[in-house]
């Protein structure tokens, strides 16, 4: 416990105070840059170091992988070894430990393998094949037109812990209100109910036809069995309150229904150890389902919640703090659950904010491009660039996006202006014009001893009217009726072997 003391000075009053509150109920209130990872860490620490807890008792539940990957690393600077003994993980990997390795729970997946997206397509283009009464949602010319709605409905429904049958008992008395439900809404409702119960009759293995004995489960389902073995099993239940008498939260505002009652179903009602940080701020992107309305959930179930406010940014300036602080402004009050006025504790040297609002796409992207340019060319006229730097001065640029499929409408944007450009990678760009274009000169290289002609001459086809071969349309016309025609020729005399749109070009235009 040598480093707790070290990180512990490190942390500012505010800190301290949520750091110092180990028992009860507790939010802390923290927006962006204010620290949130590095508390609890040194909270946990904390309960360690006091007694309260050994390390194997406390559980700190995150959003993703990378979240989770990052508190191990630093439970491991303060505590060592045993930092490696603290249960941490997102929600999902959680539930999936609590579902594959618990023999209580073992029923509730069985054999059951995870779903493909294959899968997922071909299961409910079955159950839209096959089933009366939801015209609603598959409209006669076109009865796939709402298969990824209707997937994404379903989605949401388990994200917020409603089970079919849960779902057919809402729509069965749902009646119009004039504000949320129209008329028109409710014989869709009715088929989405249908179409959810039969998806997971599906998955469960009632059609042989769709898939094996083994039956399966999607992504979604993880949250659903693990919160059903907790509240049937009781063993199970009581098995893990013993087990994780801490329990913490990181990016509290991200969690779905389903996530906040599995956290619930973990938590002593007669002696509730838990610690929520989250951003009340961050809860009007809705993402995964998070909602402001868990912040008073948490409230309301615990009428002794303590809560602390962070206010201290370490990682954004002045300026972009009034410039957010703006925006958040114009949020209803009710929509907030405290104003956080964050005071800035980072500056830097010739930084400028600017904040411009575009109707479409295209201007945004010419923006982007022109500043882009106009950048470079400071760049290169300044004296504090070093020469290494100089040569690529487009590493100097960044460009972050708030979605991943903004990425590729921006990529285009700078190949058509010439400008070079990396990216983190994780972007699918197979789509992309160039990259198919590329594949496709890499695909014929490879094909070239392939006896299958018909192949062989698409590929080829589509290299050379891609643009970069910059041969005209004209051109490429009368080749392939010479190609034609010679095999017309062929034909007549009792054989057209070999010939195609690729051997011809290699026989009659390569160079030796």
């Amino acid at each position: 416990m040598e480093n707790f003391e070290k990180y512990y000075k490190k942390l500012n009053t505010r800190q301290k105070k949520a750091v110092d509150i180990t028992d009860g109920p507790l939010l802390v209130l923290a927006g962006p840059g204010t620290g949130k990872t590095e508390l609890l860490s040194v909270r946990a620490a904390n309960i360690i170091r006091k007694d309260k807890a050994r390390p194997e008792n406390i559980l700190i539940l995150t959003y993703t992988n990378a979240a989770a990957k990052a508190m191990k690393e630093r439970l491991v600077k303060i505590l060592g070894d045993a930092g490696y003994d603290i249960e941490t993980g997102t929600f999902h990997s959680f539930a999936n430990s609590i579902i594959l390795e618990s023999e209580e729970a073992a029923n509730y997946i069985q054999e059951r393998i995870q779903i493909t997206d294959l899968e997922k397509v071909k299961a409910l283009e079955f159950i839209l094949d096959h089933t009366e009464g939801i015209d609603a949602i598959r409209p006669f010319r076109a009865p796939y037109i709402y298969r990824s709605e209707i997937e994404s409905c379903i989605s949401d429904l388990k994200k917020e812990g409603i089970t079919p049958d849960m779902f057919e008992e809402y729509v069965k008395d749902l009646e119009p209100d004039g504000v949320y439900v129209e008329d028109k809404h409710l014989p869709r409702i009715k088929a989405l109910a249908i179409v959810y119960k039969l998806y997971e009759a599906c998955k469960a293995g009632k059609y042989q036809e769709l898939f094996d004995d083994r039956g399966r489960y999607d992504f979604d389902d993880m949250i659903i069995f693990a919160l059903g073995a907790l509240r049937q099993e009781k063993q199970l239940k009581q098995q893990l309150l013993t087990q994780y008498t801490y329990v913490m939260v990181d990016e509290y505002q991200d969690t779905n229904g389903a996530q906040l009652n599995l956290l619930f179903e973990l938590i002593d009602p007669k002696s509730p150890n838990l610690c929520c940080v989250g951003d009340d701020d961050q809860s009007i992107y809705r993402f995964q389902g998070a909602s402001v309305g868990n912040f008073k959930i948490l409230k309301d179930r615990f009428k002794d919640l303590q809560s602390v406010s962070l206010k201290d940014n370490y990682r954004s300036t002045e300026d972009i703090i009034e410039l957010t602080e703006k925006i958040i402004g114009h949020l209803p009050e009710n929509e907030r659950v405290v104003n956080k006025e964050l005071i800035p504790r980072k500056d830097y040297q010739n930084k400028t904010i600017e904040f411009h609002e575009f109707t479409k796409d295209a201007e945004e992207l010419i923006f982007i491009v022109d500043r882009i340019e106009r950048i470079k060319s400071q760049l290169e006229a300044s004296k504090d660039i070093g020469k290494e730097r100089g040569c690529a001065v487009y590493n100097n640029i960044a460009i972050l996006v708030r979605k991943r499929d903004d990425i590729l409408r921006i990529i285009n944007a700078l190949l058509r202006a010439g400008i070079p450009y990396s990216t983190d990678g994780k972007e699918d760009i197979s789509p992309e014009t160039r990259v198919r274009q590329m594949i496709d000169v890499l695909h014929l290289a490879h094909m070239e001893e392939s006896p299958d002609i018909s192949q062989k001459d698409a590929v080829f086809y589509r290299v050379i009217t891609s643009e970069y071969m910059a041969i005209p349309l004209e051109d490429i016309l009368k080749f392939i009726n010479h190609v034609k025609a010679k095999k017309d020729r062929l034909r007549a005399q009792g054989g057209i072997a070999g010939i195609s749109l690729f051997s011809e070009y290699m026989s009659e235009f390569s160079c030796e």
